[in-house]
């Protein structure tokens, strides 16, 4: 296509939950799409703004036809966290997941605060939180319903996992007299903190 400078766009990774998951395999060279010879990631951009794209790849040495659906990535950005332990938590990130080959499952530790139970006990930034004394915690409302009812100085196990996908485990003693369970969330009329509901059985 340019013989000056001779280059292939290679699918290095799969987005997971990405539309593409299942129909393109890391390693697959692409040749065409729809149409045409594609060798820049400008080109590659352009030519993907349509529902659904027709690619030829090269896979295993054999050259494939595909339809792989597209989708729009919007501009919106983090809108709720839990404030629980001195730690801020949020839903994964797409672009963090994309990245490391991440499932977009669990509680995503976003930061801590120092002093705090959770800097205290090292529960680590970018890292996920996947179960609180044994019960699954694959998102914000399923944390909330693990913590709810702990006491103040009470002990909780956290099952976790780094950014690499070693499960890590911690065990942190709950502060909820300087630290209680707080919700911030993006409503129609602008941002709200208010209780979480995960404190003292409320």
């Amino acid at each position: 296509a340019n013989p000056k400078r001779r280059q292939a766009l290679v699918v290095w990774s799969i987005t997971p939950e990405g539309p593409s998951k299942g129909i393109l395999e890391e390693g697959d060279v692409l040749i065409r799409l729809n149409g045409k010879t594609v060798t820049r990631f400008s080109d590659l951009e352009n030519a993907s703004q349509v529902d659904t794209v027709k690619l030829k790849v090269m896979r295993d040495g054999k050259m494939l036809d595909l339809d792989v659906p597209t989708r729009a990535l919007g501009p919106a950005g983090t809108e709720r966290v839990i404030l629980w332990g001195g730690a801020v938590l949020q839903a994964p990130h797409y672009q963090v997941a994309q990245q490391h080959h991440q499932p977009r499952t669990g509680v995503y530790v976003a930061s801590t605060w120092r002093g705090s139970p959770a800097g205290r006990y090292h529960v680590s930034p970018a890292w996920r939180i996947l179960e609180i004394d044994g019960q699954a915690t694959p998102d914000l409302d399923s944390f909330l319903r693990a913590v709810k009812g702990k006491k103040h100085r009470q002990a909780v196990r956290l099952r976790m996992a780094d950014m690499d996908g070693r499960i890590r485990a911690r065990t942190l003693k709950l502060d909820l007299e300087y630290w209680p369970t707080e919700e911030v969330i993006r409503l129609p009329g602008g941002w709200v903190r208010r209780p979480a509901g995960g404190d003292g059985g409320d």
